[in-house]
């Protein structure tokens, strides 16, 4: 995501994170949807994914006052893996959250593709700071030709 920030006039950058829900019990996945939907206090108000959790509830008033932060990631995952010990959060949503500022947007299920649960992601460049931006690499692809080669 980071990539088309530097890019150039892009403010908001959209990403999917896979997370295999496939072997969880439905209450820790819906657990862990109830924290990730009342965590963003200023979506984009993008649709609904065409396919959600057949078994999809609000879980109610224990994990309401969790937000998704990076400092209560590993809270998180300890709490969600009281209700299943294979829960895991994904790996990559650590750093995405550390340099590049993203909230949660959405979700929505694969199911022509792997079957597991793609959770939509927003990152808004004026969200990222500058001790964050130190740790980007540069990303020169928009200094590039696409469609013809160099001569």
């Amino acid at each position: 995501m980071w990539e088309f920030f530097k890019g150039g006039n892009i403010n908001i950058g959209i990403g999917l994170i896979s997370f295999n829900h496939l072997s969880l019990n439905h209450d820790c996945i819906n657990a862990f949807l109830s924290i990730l939907k009342s965590s963003n206090k200023l979506p984009l108000n993008l649709p609904n994914g065409k396919y959600l959790f057949e078994y999809q509830k609000d879980y109610g008033k224990p994990f309401k006052n969790l937000t998704l932060e990076v400092k209560n990631l590993k809270y998180i995952e300890e709490e969600l893996q009281k209700i299943d010990y294979k829960f895991k959060m994904p790996q990559v949503l650590k750093p995405y959250m550390n340099y590049c500022g993203v909230e949660y947007e959405n979700y929505s299920i694969a199911k022509d593709y792997n079957g597991i649960i793609q959770l939509l992601f927003s990152g808004k460049s004026h969200n990222i700071s500058e001790n964050q931006r130190k740790y980007l690499e540069d990303y020169n692809s928009f200094n590039k030709n696409l469609f013809y080669e160099d001569e």
